[in-house]
């Protein structure tokens, strides 16, 4: 088959992976369980492309170094603190929304309603379908595959990382498309894109985005409400994400320039050289 015949038949196959999985969720009861069934439909649909288009376009490294499911160049305690740290982003982000008094519509307040006093299977479902999976394919598909994929093809740019980061955001944020949903999206994109630029593949971003949608399930199955005033406590989450920053950027290696970067047997991951030997 032609390369053209190869993406359509991985865009097909990755269609009725979605109609299979949505017909299983479209009449499901309760509705919590549907919303985990159509998440896990949604995932199954991001992966199938990223793994596909990844397959088709690797060559001889392969899809792991393709993706950047490598090894990473920052320590774990930096990891760690990212990860940390998406949750204080993600919840000023919530805060905002709040402040604006936009959590009341939208996608996400639907998502809240539904998932509101879910137990047992319901919310086991959730967890697996909207955190485990949805974690996981989004970031697969708009880290791994489109932010990789758009640094390599703007290499001759200086800004070729930060073009990527805010293309494969806004791509991000379109996939939700919603007037509350997609501006956070976005602004949750260009985190997990710095962190997978910071970190040099998609483990930590993987890690970070399921973190946050399994924290999300829970507050929204048992309404747990931090007893904070929203205006403090936005300043306390910035806070947080500032220090992990710098944490982060001090922790991260240089890249080799010259004949150390010739040399060098660890150089520091891109999209067409793979993860390097970080933890």
């Amino acid at each position: 088959m032609s390369p053209l015949a190869d993406r359509v038949a991985v865009l097909v196959g990755g269609c009725f992976v979605l109609l299979a999985a949505a017909g299983l969720a479209g009449d499901a009861e309760p509705p919590a369980t549907g919303l985990a069934l159509s998440a896990l439909a949604t995932a199954a649909l991001f992966a199938w492309l990223a793994i596909g288009i990844a397959a088709l376009r690797a060559g001889p490294r392969g899809v792991i170094p393709r993706l950047g499911l490598g090894p990473g160049v920052l320590p774990w305690t930096a990891v760690v603190l990212l990860c940390l740290a998406t949750l204080a982003w993600s919840n000023a982000l919530d805060t905002l929304i709040e402040l604006f008094r936009a959590n009341e519509r939208g996608t996400l307040a639907e998502i809240d309603r539904t998932l509101a006093g879910a137990r047992g299977e319901s919310l086991g479902l959730s967890l697996v379908g909207i955190a485990l999976a949805a974690g996981t394919a989004e970031e697969l598909f708009f880290r791994g595959l489109l932010q990789r994929g758009l640094e390599r093809r703007l290499s001759g740019l200086r800004a070729a990382p930060a073009l990527a980061i805010v293309l494969a955001a806004l791509a991000f944020a379109a996939a939700h498309w919603d007037p509350v949903h997609s501006p956070a999206a976005l602004a949750l994109g260009l985190w997990l894109g710095l962190l997978a630029w910071l970190t040099g593949g998609v483990r930590a971003p993987i890690a970070a985005h399921v973190l946050n949608n399994c924290l999300a399930v829970l507050h929204a199955a048992f309404g747990v409400v931090l007893p904070v005033p929203a205006a403090l406590l936005l300043p306390i989450e910035l806070l947080v994400v500032g220090v992990a920053l710098a944490v982060a950027l001090r922790a991260r290696p240089p890249p080799p320039t010259g004949n150390a970067a010739a040399e060098s047997p660890h150089p520091l991951p891109t999209p067409e050289a793979g993860p390097g030997p970080g933890p």
